[in-house]
């Protein structure tokens, strides 16, 4: 995180989060100064930003099901039960037998399927990655550059352009 995070909060107090230090004494601590009432929808996007300051990754954080779960979760290709101090994931088919796991592996499961989940939402339309693709080889072909000297810079300044011209003609980035 570069600089500092101001958080107004809305009894009009300030929360100021920033790195502990510039010379790098204590590269996991940060500094938090001031005071301000903070709703428990804004708990995330504060600790994210404690976890940037201190230059470490942002922890997925997950809101309980709004509904109790009483017995099993069915999802595609298993489903997951309270078996005693663990979970029992029992596959649907013919595709093995089940299997124990204990809190902290489905603790570790969750964490991973929600970054998956993450960067797979922030993949670009793969439609636009063709159209973009299409662009750039067009330009390219068009100045005979294809196998030429400097393609990456053709190819980058194509892709501003049309990233540019997208946005001007209101999609999205």
């Amino acid at each position: 995180m570069n600089g500092e995070f101001r958080y107004a909060g809305r009894d009009g107090g300030e929360l100021i989060i920033a790195s502990s230090d510039e010379d790098g004494l204590n590269p996991d601590c940060i500094q938090v100064s001031g005071c301000a009432d903070i709703p428990p929808q804004d708990f995330g996007r504060i600790i994210a930003r404690m976890y940037e300051a201190a230059g470490k990754p942002v922890p997925v954080i997950l809101e309980r099901p709004a509904q109790w779960i009483e017995q099993a979760i069915i999802m595609p290709g298993a489903a997951y039960e309270i078996h005693g101090n663990n979970v029992r994931g029992t596959p649907t088919g013919d595709y093995g037998k089940p299997q124990d796991f204990s809190p902290q592996a489905i603790r570790d499961f969750a964490a991973a399927l929600a970054d998956l989940a993450d960067r797979a939402e922030s993949e670009p339309d793969q439609a636009e990655v063709r159209e973009l693709a299409q662009e750039i080889r067009r330009c390219l072909i068009d100045r005979g550059v294809w196998g030429g000297t400097d393609p990456p810079k053709i190819a980058a300044r194509v892709a501003l352009r049309w990233m540019r011209d997208k946005q001007q003609r209101g999609g999205s980035e």
